[in-house]
């Protein structure tokens, strides 16, 4: 990604100084004696097009080069570097100073539309954040409401087992609904870059824990197989951290076989944190399309996943 400005330029001013090249060139084969008002407004059209394609600094060393061009080619006496005539000295600073006007006038522009495009983008930030708070504080209150009645409902009747079963299982469903709605607004919240995160230092085996705990039932007919640090921390968000995790661990749970194995395995090195899930399933590649990976930044493929994370460690202090 560095070297894309650097190309850039490079391309633009091989692009400005061979398009003098032919211009001089075609002028030169085209008329016996050469025409410095035509060789001007053409060479012009030169440095117009090289500013449009690249950088200021390119457009103004393609300027300078289509100045001496000028100089060298079409004003007398030719092929060298001396004015003779007062009035060509003239014409020659003129040159140079509409050239660097029109690299200037297209920079100018391209900034001013950069800029156009950053603040619509930062107005779209803020108007979508404002819509996302008020949208997560509208789906709290009727779940908060519900857990509150079925935590009542648990309350009382306590002799029918039946009835304290199915309030339990009504509060689990209600908290996995109210994670679920968390996640769908933490995802929006990623895609108009209004997320923000709270980094903690937790070691990987917290960061698994506390995803199970967020799945539950779904994993509990599985054999989970965990090799997760527990000594070493690492800076991550845990809440975000863990709430990817679950979504893993939710598939595995729901594209595999019953009683089989998952497994999960967590750790860090230089390159950050890396979690693994594994499962027994078909798959992701014939569970569903490609662009699936790409959406959740996942890597793997068949019935293995795996989430990479940068992140810094203590001894090393800030990482990627």
């Amino acid at each position: 990604m560095r070297d894309q400005p650097a190309r850039r330029e490079a391309l633009g001013a091989t692009a400005g100084l061979a398009g003098l090249a032919v211009i001089v060139a075609l002028l030169r084969a085209s008329t016996g004696a050469p025409n410095a008002v035509l060789a001007a407004l053409v060479l012009l059209v030169a440095v117009l097009a090289t500013s449009t394609i690249s950088t200021l600094r390119v457009a103004v060393g393609v300027a300078i080069a289509a100045t001496l061009a000028f100089n060298f080619f079409f004003l007398p006496p030719l092929h060298t570097f001396t004015i003779a005539d007062p009035q060509n000295w003239v014409a020659l600073f003129l040159f140079l100073a509409v050239a660097g006007v029109i690299a200037f006038a297209i920079e100018r522009g391209r900034l001013l539309e950069e800029r156009k495009v950053a603040e619509a983008a930062t107005q779209r930030a803020e108007l979508a954040s404002a819509l996302l708070a008020s949208f997560s504080h509208d789906l709290r209150t009727p779940l908060t409401a519900i857990r509150v009645a079925v935590a009542n409902l648990q309350g009382h009747d306590e002799a029918d087992p039946d009835r304290r079963a199915q309030a339990e299982i009504a509060m689990r469903e209600i908290d996995r609904l109210a994670r679920l709605f968390q996640n769908i607004l933490d995802m929006a919240r990623i895609d108009t870059g209004t997320i923000v995160t709270e980094r903690q230092w937790v070691t990987p085996a917290d960061i698994v824990d506390a995803a199970i705990a967020q799945v539950g039932a779904p994993l509990a007919r599985r054999d989970l197989l965990i090799d997760a640090e527990a000594l070493e921390v690492v800076e991550v968000d845990p809440r975000l951290t863990s709430s990817a995790l679950a979504h893993l661990l939710e598939n595995a749970a729901a594209y595999s076989p019953v009683s089989s194995t998952v497994d999960v395995r967590a750790w860090h090195d230089p390159d950050g944190l890396h979690i693994v899930v594994r499962d027994r399933g078909p798959g992701l590649a014939r569970m569903g399309p490609p662009h699936v990976r790409e959406r959740l930044q996942l890597h793997g493929r068949g019935d293995l996943l795996a989430l990479h994370l940068p992140c810094r460690h203590p001894e090393r202090g800030q990482g990627l």
